[in-house]
Order: C-alpha cells, then structure tokens, then sequence
C-alpha cells in the first residue's frame, strides 16, 4: 500500500496534478469526425499564422500571463470562462491554461470533448480558438510520448532517478510545444518539483524509504513557504 501511495506521489509530483487521470488508458480526445473539434471556428490546425514562434512546434504568437490568477471556473456552467485571449485576440498562456487542458481531457470522453470545444469555439475568438486545438493536439501528443518512455506504473527508485525524470520530462515539454510555451504552462509546477526532489536529496537518512523522504520533503517545503 504505501509502495501504491509513493508511486501516485510521484506521479503528482513529477507529471502534475493531472497526471493519474491523465495517464490512464483513454483514446486520442479526437473523434473520427474532426468537423467538431478541428472546425468549429471555419480554421484547420494546419493553417497557421506566419508569425509563428520559432522553435513553438507551430504555436502562433501569444500571450503569456503574468500573474498566477488561479481560474477556478472549471466546472460545466463556466467553461465559457475557461480561456483568456490578449487584446489582439491570442490565447493567453499559462499554468491555468493548461490545468484547464487537463480538465478537458480528465474528465471527458473525445465526443463530449468534441462538444465543449465546440461552446468553447463560439466564444473565443477564431485566431485563440485555432491555437487552443493546436495546443490540444500537441498535448496529447506529449502525453503519449511521456506514457511511453515513463511508465506511470513505473515508479523512480531513487532521488537522483526522481530528478533525471524530471530533467526529462522538461526536454519533453520543450520539444513538443517549444522553450517559450514550456516555460508559460508548465515552469511554475516544475519550480515547485524541482525544490522537492532537491529536499528529498539533501535527506542524508540511509535508512528512510522514499516515501518517508517525500512526505518530510513536502512538510519542511511547506514550512519554507510559510515563512517567506
């Protein structure tokens, strides 16, 4: 049992707080009809605006927040206030972006994914929403490669394998929506992840398992937090 509880520990440590639902079994969040979820705005994923960020995977330019505003709108009556766009009609990019994204696709079979884009889509303007469904699509294609090159039943069986993961995982994040994008949904949580592990390994107790250095990481992390 606490071999079970350590592994989901560090799956919500390392993938974020999505990740149990996230990693689970489930087709691409895409039905066979695409008309939905790929043009419910009149735009198709591929056509792309020219000024695009270098090294985005195809992301357009966009806005990346500068407050951590947490939106708890999450809930079926508020998915109209799921995204924000700038004043030029971009999607704005943060961490609330993509716990949203997560949402989506936790909590959503791909038809009725298919049917809260498409509310989404008549609320957010047509240059955001084509960016959110590339956003999307290039999620779950980051998910898919770190299901498979990081079991989540898998579990990292020291500190310095933990932060190998997580330096991983960061390379992954880069590599399928850019340096910039990376940083703007996920760099706060990685921050957050990276103090843990570094926690953890300063733990010099040869005797503690890993879930005892977790769970003394996390109290002397928070009790940092507290006072600062």
């Amino acid at each position: 049992m606490k071999k079970r509880i350590f592994l989901v520990l560090l799956v919500l440590l390392i993938a974020g707080a999505a990740a149990v639902y996230l990693f689970r079994d489930k087709p691409i969040a895409q039905s066979e009809n695409k008309e939905t979820s790929t043009q419910a705005s009149g735009l198709k994923p591929s056509e792309m605006p020219a000024n695009k960020i270098p090294g985005s995977s195809g992301i357009p330019w966009f806005t990346v927040a500068k407050e951590d505003n947490e939106n708890k709108d999450t809930n079926e009556e508020d998915i109209y206030k799921m995204f924000q766009v700038d004043e030029r009609g971009n999607l704005i990019l943060d961490k609330n972006t993509r716990m949203n994204i997560e949402h989506l696709y936790a909590l959503n079979t791909p038809e009725e994914l298919d049917e809260k884009l498409q509310k989404i889509s008549t609320v957010l303007p047509s240059t955001a929403y084509r960016q959110l469904v590339n956003l999307i699509d290039y999620f779950y294609k980051y998910l898919r490669d770190t299901k498979t090159i990081y079991p989540p039943d898998i579990a990292p069986s020291n500190v310095e394998q933990a932060l190998e993961q997580l330096h991983g995982m960061h390379s992954l994040r880069v590599k399928h929506f850019g340096s910039d994008v990376a940083t703007a949904l996920f760099a706060d949580d990685e921050k957050i992840n990276r103090q843990l592990l570094e926690l953890m390994l300063k733990d010099n107790d040869k005797n503690a398992t890993m879930e005892e250095k977790a769970e003394r990481a996390q109290k002397a992390y928070l009790l940092m937090k507290s006072k600062s």
